[in-house]
């Protein structure tokens, strides 16, 4: 028969177990297709991915909120450019984050400046731009 402490033990672990799950369950992981920017993966939170269209273009590739009506608001991007390139843009986009280099090509993300919306998708819209900082910090080339 379990002692107290052995079942206490095995409590915890299972409420760790459980834990893990829900983190892992709200969060889709995936890597992308290699659309020019190169392979990279991002953690997309479960609750706004289905709100999510990707777009991809030569050197980027492009998230953007789905409203209700259909249409689609620019959310954030994933750029690749040379160093030359970057000094560049960072003077020109201060919203852009740099997410890494390798082999001399800079990797950066540029961020929606429209915070709010005045629609239906106020909400939903809202929850997006609020999980983008940690949606950037998980992007790993």
């Amino acid at each position: 028969m379990k002692t107290r402490s052995a079942k206490l033990k095995t409590l915890a672990a299972l409420l760790m177990l459980l834990a893990a799950f829900f983190v892992i369950r709200n969060y889709a992981h995936g890597e992308s297709f290699d659309p020019g920017v190169g392979q990279y993966t991002v953690s997309i939170p479960a609750s706004i991915e289905s709100r999510l269209v990707t777009e991809a273009a030569e050197n980027t590739v492009i998230y953007k909120f789905k409203k209700a009506d259909g249409s689609l608001q620019f959310l954030f991007s994933i750029n690749k450019v040379s160093y030359e390139q970057w000094t560049l843009v960072r003077s020109q986009i201060p919203e852009a984050k740099l997410l890494g280099q390798k082999d001399g090509t800079i990797y950066y993300a540029e961020l929606t400046t429209r915070k709010s919306m005045k629609d239906a998708d106020k909400q939903a819209y809202a929850e997006a731009v609020g999980q983008l900082d940690a949606i950037v910090q998980s992007i790993k080339f």
